[in-house]
């Protein structure tokens, strides 16, 4: 600390720099080389008056000398300040500055007392991505349709969440529980409890009108699109009372939808198709008739009100437990359908015999059921169509499908086995 400029003169507190130049006060005493007037503790109520400004202090520019002159001066005076850690923020705190006077010092001291400006840049976010959602809902950004309804379109930006704030979420709307059956009061009844619908009222068709109700039995199988695309090129409708036997679970999940898609009904008819299995007792027809029936109810969301017996109402495999499967199957409010002809392509006719035996009795009734076959090996059933479907139409009958309000065709009749 005994470094001394030209001509003993020693850099003190009361020498100030501006804009990149020293000064000194006119009244500072010049201090012989190596003396020290005051210590710090001395000097530090003086420089706590210059930088409260309460001295008019008359700057006398001292800038001349030689370059190693002026670093020796400002050398000492950085020892006499208090030993302090000088970040660019303490150096240049003081309004004078006496320490780091660099011009640079008083920029980087403005801009830590004006502060980031945060909220004019979150608002120009905001702007910005207002702007570009307003203008990609508009199209402005080309693309086909199905581009520009974006994942930003199908979901709003929320200004809440671009501010910071936790958005409270929209809630999902949530199904209506599926109601509980009432309790089945049968000898079955608590053998799924939940295989119930809701019976309805017949309604007989007005006076003179000619109706044709097409069912095939057995499918689907691999022939299910001709059975469709026959139907579609005369605008028929049909019933399809649906098996297992050529199809898995979720083809036949698949099947059933195809079906509803081109606006044919879908009923239930058995899951195995087996007689000894399926008639063995109440249970095990319960058991095949409900396994068919979930199919059903996971392709379109509720059962089938309506079934076909595997082999008709009346046959001889039902016999022993038709009166209790009756009543049972009736409490639960299905409606069970035979037929008034049948094709017989299940009995190995040919195109122009099935052709002859449905025409030959089918024209006798004003409102007719007809049965066939969906299979595999029913290519003739198809082409019987191609022929029977024009006479229908000729001779004025409607194709109609089935539901639990059309009058049933039933060969052992459910009155004569329920009170």
């Amino acid at each position: 600390m005994s470094s001394t400029g030209s001509g003993g003169r020693r850099f003190r507190p009361e020498d100030h720099e501006e804009g990149g130049r020293r000064f000194k006060s006119e009244n500072a005493e010049r201090v012989p080389a190596g003396e020290l007037r005051h210590s710090n503790e001395e000097r530090a109520p003086q420089r706590s008056l210059d930088r409260r400004g309460d001295i008019d202090l008359g700057f006398t520019d001292i800038s001349s000398g030689s370059k190693a002159e002026r670093e020796d001066d400002y050398d000492d005076y950085i020892e006499l300040q208090p030993r302090r850690t000088r970040s660019v923020r303490e150096d240049t705190d003081d309004d004078f500055g006496y320490v780091n006077r660099s011009p640079y010092s008083r920029n980087a001291h403005a801009r830590a007392r004006r502060g980031f400006p945060i909220i004019p840049v979150i608002a120009v976010i905001i702007i910005i991505v207002g702007v570009f959602v307003t203008l990609n809902l508009l199209g402005f950004f080309g693309g086909d349709d199905e581009k520009k309804t974006s994942s930003v379109s199908s979901a709003p930006v929320s200004f809440a969440s671009l501010s910071g704030e936790v958005a409270t979420p929209t809630p999902t709307p949530t199904q209506p529980p599926t109601p509980t059956p009432p309790p089945l009061n049968t000898k079955y009844g608590s053998i799924h409890p939940e295989l119930q619908v809701k019976k309805q009222e017949f309604v007989s068709n007005e006076d003179g009108q000619k109706v044709i109700h097409l069912t095939f039995d057995d499918g689907p199988s691999n022939l299910q699109d001709e059975f469709l695309d026959t139907l579609d090129e005369y605008g028929a409708k049909a019933t399809f009372f649906i098996s297992a036997q050529f199809f898995d679970d979720a083809q036949i999940v698949e099947a059933i939808k195809k079906l509803k898609s081109r606006g044919h009904q879908v009923a239930a008819h058995t899951y195995t198709h087996v007689y000894k299995d399926v008639y063995t007792s109440v249970e095990t027809y319960l058991n095949d008739f409900k396994k068919i029936n979930d199919l059903i109810k996971e392709a379109t969301g509720e059962y089938s009100p309506i079934y076909r017996f595997p082999g008709g109402s009346d046959t001889g495999y039902n016999e022993s437990i038709r009166k209790e499967l009756f009543e049972e199957m009736n409490a639960r409010g299905f409606v069970y359908y035979d037929w008034d002809v049948g094709s017989g392509d299940s009995e190995g006719l040919s195109v122009s015999e099935q052709v002859d035996r449905v025409l030959g009795n089918a024209l006798y009734y004003e409102d007719c059921i007809i049965l066939m076959h969906d299979g595999p090996d029913k290519q003739d059933t198809i082409e019987s169509l191609h022929t029977l479907l024009p006479e229908f139409i000729d001779e004025g009958y409607s194709f109609k499908l089935l539901d639990p309000t059309v009058p049933p065709t039933q060969y052992a009749k459910i009155s004569d086995y329920t009170e």
